[in-house]
């Protein structure tokens, strides 16, 4: 089997899409499938470790991820020489576009991953809401009737799918990681590196320092903490950094919380091993794969009762899941830190839940569903 992955998010930016697509290509190939890959270009970086990556030129923007010109005849002509059997989009928008125009081109059917609540994102458009909301809804429309089918990583996200009008089959993926990686790691080298004793509790939050995350929220629940030893440890960057920044220090938290930037990925396990809880306040998400890292790190996780994290989190079992509300998050958090007993049961079941989003299980599924998919296609 030949699959043509396309998205307008890869390495060297760091998100939990890049991580999805990756992950993908990685397993694909493992189990013997070829793949080539169809990504933008990022000026300055010459990374990619394989031959089979295309880069379409583009452009810089302010939050972080690139626009890429979606023509290339270059492109086109590699795709048509490597003749994929399927294609599969990973946005609905640009590059995402432009493998189902040329899966249709070449005749071949088309699978997309739909992995973020794009409605959710629109604070980026300077228009007003009620348009750009109809807008997205019609392009999400418009594309996945381009397609033979979607997949989407959670159950809470198919039924909003639906809910738009839209018609193209779906079928429920859960993300994954490879769950090794998140075992046996030290917490020294980290907490060394920033200077956390062993007596500090450490919280940590993965991911961008943007609007949609709510970032601000956890700085504003470490302030309601009046322990020094409790910390907070944001990894990732974007747009949000400076702002959080500031309010860190102009709220005297710039001693407990510990900004790291951007990490490459396959030193996050490391971090993850150094702290003690997950956080999160984001109500924006999919099925976040740093909520599965977290549980395969053997974190308790603590969130908001929220799309992404209740389609996998059993509350009071294998993590905590609060109203979305400053003070019920507080309580249920200053309780997990209080109570090592919780903790270390909510750890234990987090990692044993961990388990069912192996990464081979996942990649077994999707080659699956491209075998029923080409199937139904070409009407074998």
């Amino acid at each position: 089997m030949k699959v043509a992955i396309f998205s307008d998010a890869y390495k060297p930016t760091v998100s939990g899409v890049v991580t999805a697509v990756e992950a993908l290509a990685q397993g694909l190939r493992k189990k013997g499938v070829k793949v080539q890959l169809f990504v933008p270009a990022y000026p300055g970086f010459c990374g990619d470790e394989t031959g089979n990556i295309f880069r379409f030129q583009a452009i810089k923007t302010k939050v972080d991820f690139p626009l890429a010109f979606p023509f290339s005849k270059k492109g086109f002509k590699l795709f048509s020489f490597f003749k994929p059997d399927i294609v599969h989009c990973n946005h609905p928008y640009l590059l995402g576009r432009t493998g189902a125009l040329w899966a249709k081109k070449l005749g071949c059917p088309t699978v997309a991953t739909l992995h973020t609540n794009y409605v959710e994102y629109l604070h980026y458009i300077p228009l007003p809401f009620s348009i750009t909301r109809r807008l997205a809804i019609w392009a999400l429309k418009d594309f996945t009737s381009k397609c033979s089918h979607i997949i989407t990583p959670a159950e809470t996200a198919r039924q909003r799918l639906v809910s738009y009008g839209i018609t193209t089959p779906i079928t429920v993926i859960p993300n994954a990681v490879n769950i090794e990686e998140f075992e046996g790691k030290s917490p020294k080298l980290v907490r060394q590196k920033y200077a956390i004793s062993n007596e500090d509790i450490v919280l940590i939050f993965v991911g961008r320092l943007a609007l949609e995350k709510n970032v601000l929220f956890l700085l504003k629940i470490l302030r309601a903490i009046p322990e020094d030893s409790v910390k907070l440890m944001l990894v990732g960057g974007g747009p949000q950094e400076e702002e959080l920044k500031k309010f860190a220090k102009e709220n005297n938290l710039e001693h407990r919380c510990i900004f790291t930037g951007a990490i490459p990925h396959k030193d996050i396990s490391l971090y993850y091993a150094a702290c003690d809880i997950f956080v999160s306040a984001s109500t924006t998400e999919v099925h976040p794969i740093v909520l599965i890292e977290a549980m395969a790190s053997k974190l308790p996780v603590i969130a908001f009762d929220s799309p992404g994290y209740k389609d996998t989190i059993r509350d009071g079992e294998d993590g905590i899941l609060t109203k979305p509300d400053f003070d019920d998050f507080l309580v249920n958090l200053k309780e997990l830190i209080h109570n090592p007993a919780l903790r270390q049961n909510l750890a234990h079941n987090a990692k044993i839940r961990s388990q069912q989003y192996s990464i081979s299980t996942y990649i077994d599924r999707v080659i699956n569903l491209y075998q029923e998919v080409i199937r139904k296609y070409y009407g074998a």
